[in-house]
């Protein structure tokens, strides 16, 4: 008896569309994505460095030389995770490099199911459990590249802004956010993992 969730996969073709972007996946989670220019890295530790001159020129000017010390660390921590991120093959772009996309070899109707199984909704399907396990994987490396470096850009923000407690407060608030967010989004790919876990059981 077949799967009842296969019914966007009619016998013949369609099926195709799934193991060309497996295959797709697959080059993607080995290599990593091309980077065109700069990657999100590269940006967040050129803004980084940015914070770091101001923090350092507005601490010239008070008699405390915390602004430069702390905007200094966050310059610090995200230089090495740019410099980490690209000897382990780890950075991100920050603009499309125009490569095809797993997502793109699916027509609409995969898409959706697809989505629809990332966010933990619906148990994957023979066809793309593979490709929901890739994905899933390829969104937990991803974070993993840029969080160090995204750190260091943060506690550079607090160092130029140590005065300024309306600033302070907006930093916490995004902090705050990022922090739910990544709960969220780790509690997200456990629950995908549980289904292609249960599934695979079957």
């Amino acid at each position: 008896m077949s799967d009842p969730r296969e019914s966007l996969l009619p016998e013949g073709q369609s099926n195709v569309h799934w193991v060309a972007a497996t295959q797709q996946a697959r080059v993607l989670v080995e290599r990593g994505p091309i980077v065109v220019r700069a990657s999100v890295q590269a940006a967040l530790t050129g803004l980084t460095l940015v914070f770091f001159a101001l923090g350092t020129t507005l601490a010239a000017l008070e008699p405390s030389p915390w602004k430069a010390i702390v905007s200094g660390a966050g310059f610090t921590v995200a230089l090495f995770g740019w410099l980490w991120a690209r000897r382990h093959d780890g950075l991100e772009p920050f603009l499309a490099s125009g490569e095809q996309t797993p997502i793109s070899l699916l027509d609409r109707d995969q898409r959706r199911a697809l989505r629809s199984q990332m966010r933990g909704k619906t148990p994957p399907t023979p066809s793309s459990e593979e490709l929901v396990d890739l994905l899933t994987r390829r969104q937990q490396a991803s974070a993993r590249n840029i969080w160090p470096t995204l750190i260091g850009f943060g506690v550079a923000f607090v160092g130029v802004n140590l005065t300024s407690g309306i600033l302070l407060l907006g930093f916490l608030a995004v902090s705050v956010f990022i922090a739910v967010a990544s709960w969220i989004e780790r509690r997200r790919w456990q629950r995908v993992r549980a289904l292609i876990a249960g599934h695979q059981r079957q």
